[in-house]
């Protein structure tokens, strides 16, 4: 029998537009709030951004979530805490990590309380009771875009924009892909 994935994560464009400033892209906002850092710190040659640069997915992508967008333009499942996407520093391979609520521990006394599900399906801690919040931390090299290799003008606009767009729906099907199966196992073990 096929598995079910929930775990998911996703962008949200109708959000992104019915909230943004300008009409256009909420996300666009904090692109361009922030592009200025990216072209220091990226250090582009001949003014043009590779798209499939680490660093230009790694600026993105922690622009579209959360404590830089909130809510994030990038949704992250339920019960993940923390989510970065960076290189590795030994082969240069796209890397991402995640912390995840993990189920209460077996054989404590009633008392103690794990994670709890809020009716929005995110973790919240516990009141008053004592508490044993476990997490599980997941690291993986992501799996290699096989799409074309893109450049872009630095300059800032709805290319840029478009293009950011595309980057982070690429790697949220890349996180799905490489963490969706243990993050159902979790969330299987936590219900």
């Amino acid at each position: 029998m096929a598995r079910t994935t929930r775990a998911r994560f996703e962008v949200d464009d109708d959000y992104d537009i019915d909230q943004a400033s300008d009409g256009v892209s909420r996300f666009g906002h904090y692109l361009r709030k922030d592009l200025e850092s990216f072209l220091e710190w990226a250090e582009l040659e001949d003014g043009r951004i590779d798209t499939s640069s680490n660093k230009w997915l790694e600026w993105t992508f922690a622009r579209a979530t959360s404590p830089i967008m909130v809510p994030g333009y990038a949704r992250v499942p339920a019960g993940v805490l923390e989510v970065s996407v960076g290189t590795d520093q030994w082969d240069g391979a796209l890397m991402a990590s995640l912390e995840v609520a993990g189920a209460r521990p077996r054989g404590l006394p009633w008392r103690w309380q794990g994670w709890e599900q809020s009716a929005a399906g995110w973790p919240e801690e516990p009141r008053r009771l004592p508490m044993a919040l476990t997490t599980v931390t997941l690291a993986a090299q992501l799996v290699p875009d096989d799409g074309p290799r893109r450049t872009i003008s630095a300059e800032f606009g709805d290319g840029l924009v478009r293009a950011a767009q595309d980057s982070v729906r690429s790697l949220c099907a890349r996180l799905n892909e490489t963490f969706g199966d243990a993050l159902d196992e979790i969330r299987s073990d936590a219900g």
